[in-house]
């Protein structure tokens, strides 16, 4: 009776968790009422699968510019039911059904011995760039709903609908293989393994069915972004940047802006909390715990990061690494603590509590803020963009920009992508992963050409727009005028003959 009531208790503390967390999270989904960028990618394959098109972002280009195929499914599934001119609207609600659903399974898994539950999901609640990762239109949810229901089914002996769980994990993200090796690895070290074929062949039909059509539509399996993105050639982000960015859940970038203290402490902070996190899959492992592929995910991701050496750690990246991060490092700490001082502690518990959840607080504004200048920056400075294109240049047939997502679904024009992500250009991209403007701009002759007004481009620049010459060589790129777009810091160049004075 006594562990009825408690259980019931535990239970309405989770749910108001949760709808703290909903109000919280509805708030910056309608301060904001839009999304990063690359959501607006998943937007449009989805928007041309449901109208009959395939899984493409321009019609007749077969180029898989998506790197979470079970997400964009979901989204062509949901263009199909409401139409996929509503997506936005879609996304919003599903945004908080998923975080909703991620909420309620890790708080179930924390019952299976999580010594700082509630200290975890004070984190999970507060933390900014949890919320961010909830609200920001991306598979983050998804793919943390996901790992977190495979452990919980694990830990409940639920292994043939586990193994089905891992495939999709696998779909969610490409980090999603390293999590479900990690699993596999915790289930049969903990002997608990019981071949559960039904689920293994249902995960490995799953798995077979989506390569074949990747292969099918695009000639292989590997996305794009994975080979766009990639730093090999020496321009990614530093090892310890990425530590920093995959421990605390915030982009590459963000960290790069830290100045003097503030850097070294959050440089010491990722030192500490990885040391923590090696500390517990030393103990998951030797306690034969599922959660030691929690405790494995910020180490392996951050090992395949550190090969990849990806151009920049987005802050979607780093949010699981950093919630399985909390989630290994609460739970360490407590146990320590509890052998060592366990009636003290016990007395302490909700001073601690609400002392993580004072310092998460303290985030929220602070990333409001900061949300507020990236979206003024990106975000709405696209819109307008593609406002200008409409108003400057209605005619237009092919639009060449770096920045694919916002453009793409607002004009719904054929893209010639700059970051070689989306469109075919994406197979013939420069050393430094982009592809060349001026090149581009010979080859497919865009109308428009979207640029950020700085140095990186003058020289493409000063060979499109450029007087007329006597004797142009034939494979002279076409001559451009420049046009700036009013409140942001972007320019369009409108081809000549396609748009011709002034300046042509």
């Amino acid at each position: 009776m006594i562990a009825a009531a408690r259980g019931r208790s535990a239970g309405v503390t989770l749910l108001g968790i949760a709808l703290i967390g909903v109000v919280l999270r509805v708030a910056v989904l309608r301060s904001f009422g839009t999304f990063v960028d690359d959501a607006y990618i998943f937007f449009r394959y989805a928007e041309n699968a449901a109208d009959g098109h395939g899984l493409v972002f321009n019609v007749g280009e077969h180029v898989q510019g998506f790197s979470s195929p079970l997400y964009v499914l979901l989204l062509t599934a949901i263009g199909k039911v409401i139409g996929a001119r509503h997506l936005v609207g879609a996304v919003q609600m599903l945004s908080v059904v998923l975080f909703v659903a991620a909420t309620v399974v890790m708080g179930h898994y924390a019952n299976h011995g999580h010594r700082a539950k509630w200290t975890f999901l004070i984190g999970w609640l507060f933390w900014f760039p949890f919320v961010d990762g909830a609200v920001n239109g991306m598979e983050t949810m998804l793919f943390l709903l996901l790992c977190y229901g495979a452990v919980l089914l694990v830990a409940v002996d639920r292994f043939n609908p586990a193994m089905i769980v891992l495939a999709l994990i696998v779909l969610a993200r490409p980090e999603g293989v390293l999590f479900a090796v990690a699993l596999v690895g915790a289930v049969v070290w903990s002997g608990r393994w019981h071949t559960p074929w039904r689920g293994v062949v249902a995960a490995f039909a799953i798995l077979a069915g989506w390569i074949a059509a990747a292969v099918a539509m695009y000639g292989d399996v590997i996305p794009e972004p994975a080979r766009a993105k990639s730093g090999v050639t020496g321009t990614g982000v530093g090892a310890v940047t990425k530590l920093v960015s995959l421990t605390f859940g915030v982009s590459s970038g963000e960290i790069d802006r830290l100045d003097g203290l503030i850097r070294v402490l959050a440089v010491v902070g990722a030192f500490g909390l990885t040391t923590m996190t090696t500390i517990g899959l030393v103990m998951y492992v030797r306690d034969r715990s599922p959660s030691a592929a929690i405790a494995a995910m910020p180490l392996l991701t951050w090992g395949l990061y550190t090969i990849g050496d990806p151009v920049r750690v987005w802050s979607w990246y780093a949010v699981p690494t950093a919630v399985a991060t909390w989630w290994t490092t609460s739970d360490v700490l407590a146990r320590w603590l509890g052998r060592v001082a366990a009636p003290e502690l016990a007395r302490w518990r909700p001073v601690v509590t609400a002392g993580a959840a004072l310092v998460a607080l303290m985030t929220v504004p602070v990333g409001l803020e900061r949300r507020h200048d990236s979206f003024e920056g990106s975000t709405t400075e696209l819109r307008r963009v593609a406002d200008a294109i409409r108003q400057d240049a209605p005619g237009a047939r092919l639009i060449a920009v770096g920045d694919v997502g916002v453009v793409g679904w607002e004009t719904g024009l054929p893209i010639a992508d700059l970051e070689g992500l989306v469109s075919e250009d994406a197979l013939r991209p420069g050393p430094d992963g982009k592809v060349a403007v001026d090149g581009l701009a010979a080859r497919r002759r865009p109308d428009v050409i979207v640029l950020v007004a700085d140095a990186r481009y003058s020289v493409a620049v000063a060979r499109l727009v450029r007087p007329v010459t006597a004797n142009e060589p034939e494979d002279a790129p076409p001559r451009y005028r420049q046009v700036a777009v009013p409140g942001t810091s972007r320019i369009l160049l409108l081809r000549c003959g396609f748009s011709d004075p002034p300046g042509c």
